[in-house]
């Protein structure tokens, strides 16, 4: 399952782009385009604490689902970091065509915010939602530090943590399980 950033962009052009195309048959899986599936609207908050309404697609919350996350470690502009919670979180807003923009952008408050305040706790509703991976990948082989996500420098760690338990994943990783 992916969803593009983008509502001009397609899942299905990464998969056949990344060559995942042959798993389906190889594996016996389905690849979904996220944002091709059933959604619900909830809400969250913009600056101020306004509440905001944003269609989270029902795949994020669904307890049959079993969601991996599989990020890249690295530092954020905002949140200070990236990690397990907000590559899912940021993955569940709609965005597609049907609707107006791009849901994910909403996640950050209103335009001219201080942008980490809504976001953060933008993150912690949507955690709240039932947005959370069962599975958190963290893959600190190379991971941005300094100015990211886009304009960090690139260290190699050479760490890659992973955890049933995404808070266990986290920055403090000696409490991380399995890795």
């Amino acid at each position: 399952m992916e969803g593009a950033a983008a509502p001009t962009q397609n899942a299905f052009t990464a998969f056949k782009n990344y060559g995942y195309l042959p798993l389906e048959r190889e594996y016996k899986v389905k690849l979904v385009d996220a944002n091709e599936t059933p959604y619900t609207t909830r809400w969250i908050y913009l600056a101020e604490r306004h509440p905001d309404p944003i269609n989270i697609i029902n795949l994020f919350t669904d307890p049959d689902v079993f969601l991996i996350s599989a990020a890249r470690m690295k530092t954020h502009d905002t949140v200070v970091g990236t990690l397990s919670l907000k590559n899912c979180a940021m993955g569940a807003p709609l965005s597609n065509n049907k609707i107006k923009g791009n849901e994910k952008s909403k996640m950050h408050g209103e335009e001219g915010s201080s942008g980490g305040r809504e976001l953060s706790y933008n993150l912690f509703l949507v955690a709240q939602m039932g947005v959370q991976p069962d599975l958190a990948i963290i893959d600190g082989v190379e991971a941005i530090e300094g100015n990211g996500p886009w304009n960090g420098t690139v260290v190699e760690h050479g760490v890659v943590l992973a955890s049933t338990d995404f808070v266990a994943a986290g920055p403090h990783g000696e409490r991380a399980h399995g890795y």
